[in-house]
């Protein structure tokens, strides 16, 4: 059974300029795939029952023959097929008319998602699946080959992003930047040149950002904050000062540090992120914030912070990184609150303590490479990226400089 072809223009992806592409339509079994004929036309100029361009318009007679040898053309060649297979489904007549079989676009995003899920990267494998599965709504289906997805459908993605979905630059920057990651494989593996690669003339946009960071005041203002003796504030404002006095761990790190993790003021684990060894020395009073925690601990071991469950221990890595996220959002709320307490209109969260110790260690003078070592980056310049240049610090080189030059 050889599967139906039609032509087929998806409403509502319509171009800047109005325009829809035709696309032809192969169904079976109530299953349908779809490949562009790369011929736009404008989406008021479109006879949906007729399935042809509306004679009104200027160039029909043309675009009409265009599509209609198109057709003719893929039907002749599944009928050659035919001759040699009793059934052919929608899939393989699409791959068999256009010998593309192995050029499927989410084929590829789909072994690169699953790579991340076998890592039990879970935020990337949930992040990247996301982005997979709104670029796939956009196009209209899976069905997608490399050669179907061009400079305008990028575009157009873009458009979508921005309009539709109300993503903001950089957002956009990072689904796209996703899409981009899928025929970069593509060309690695041969199965496309990178002549065929959209984004050879597409340009990505991003907006440069700079997170919040405390200053020393700031943090000495949340450590002198009146709180509830063993409140959840107090908790976690205590844990959020811990954080940077040692050294601005993730906070994924943090939740799960346990007992057994300490032995007197050295402090040993495994990052997770990265999964390379961490040993350290704390200072004393980090130590001693540390300290009021684990005496609440009345057996051999536990979570130091208590946000965690003890169950969470033997449970899988996938329900471990659940609960990780869903304690991180409690504590966000909760830092909030205490930023508004203390008088600090800056947004702060669990990140804050990261960017906050990179920064004040680095105007205080402690080399990048120590502050690397400490924050456990595998890149010099993701240390850098964090250690914000502050105005004060340009005119203090430049005084210093001066004094060195005149003298």
């Amino acid at each position: 059974m050889i599967p139906t072809i039609s032509f087929y223009v998806f409403k509502k992806r319509q171009s800047k300029r109005g325009e829809v592409k035709v696309y032809l339509r192969f169904t079976n079994d109530r299953k349908s795939n779809y490949k562009s004929t790369n011929v736009s036309v404008p989406g008021n100029m479109w006879d949906h029952n007729k399935q042809k361009v509306k004679s009104v318009y200027k160039l029909s007679n043309a675009t009409n023959m265009l599509l209609e040898r198109k057709i003719s053309e893929v039907r002749e060649e599944l009928m050659h097929s035919a001759l040699k297979n009793k059934h052919i489904s929608s899939k393989q007549a699409r791959n068999i008319a256009f010998s593309k079989t192995n050029l499927s676009f989410f084929k590829i995003a789909d072994e690169y998602v699953a790579k991340f899920l076998k890592d039990e990267k879970f935020g990337s494998y949930d992040k990247y699946k996301s982005i997979y599965s709104k670029f796939g709504h956009f196009l209209g289906g899976r069905g997608a080959t490399f050669y179907d997805i061009d400079t305008k459908s990028l575009n157009d993605f873009q458009y979508y992003l921005k309009t539709e979905c109300k993503n903001k630059v950089n957002t956009i920057h990072n689904n796209l930047k996703a899409v981009n990651r899928i025929f970069n494989i593509a060309i690695e593996r041969g199965i496309i040149t990178s002549n065929d690669d959209p984004f050879r003339t597409f340009k990505i946009k991003q907006e440069k950002t700079v997170r919040d960071f405390l200053s020393l005041e700031e943090v000495a203002k949340i450590a002198s904050l009146e709180l509830v003796p063993d409140s959840y504030l107090e908790k976690c404002r205590d844990m959020f000062l811990w954080t940077i006095l040692a050294g601005g761990l993730r906070v994924s790190d943090v939740l799960s540090l346990r007992k057994a993790n300490i032995d007197g003021q050295i402090m040993t684990l495994v990052i997770q992120k990265t999964n390379t060894p961490h040993r350290i020395k704390l200072p004393d009073h980090c130590f001693q914030i540390l300290k009021k925690f684990m005496d609440k601990i009345e057996v051999a071991d536990g979570y130091v912070f208590g946000m965690l469950d003890e169950s969470a221990f033997t449970a899988s890595a996938k329900k471990l990184d659940q609960l990780v996220a869903s304690a991180t959002a409690k504590y966000n709320v909760a830092l909030k609150e205490i930023a508004k307490k203390a008088e600090i209109k800056k947004v702060i969260g669990s990140h804050q303590a990261r960017i906050s110790f990179v920064t004040i260690a680095a105007q205080n003078g402690i080399p990048l490479t120590s502050i690397q070592g400490i924050v456990c980056h595998s890149k010099m310049d993701m240390t850098a990226h964090y250690s914000k240049f502050t105005e004060s610090q340009g005119s203090d080189a430049l005084m210093d400089l001066e004094k060195k030059i005149i003298k």
